[in-house]
């Protein structure tokens, strides 16, 4: 299939007041037509930052 979305080199941190936390250090992705995607984790993995 063919890709509609493809992210290459990305990064993304966030600052808390003792650290920064890195969540993608250079990560690629490629998203297909008709496929479902999710990000998963258990409790606490740093899906999201608060």
């Amino acid at each position: 299939m063919e890709s509609i979305l493809q992210l290459k080199n990305v990064s993304y941190s966030y600052v808390t007041p003792v650290e920064t936390v890195a969540i993608l250090e250079n990560a690629d992705a490629e998203f297909e037509e008709g496929k479902l995607y999710a990000i998963v984790g258990p409790s606490g993995s740093g899906r999201r930052p608060r």
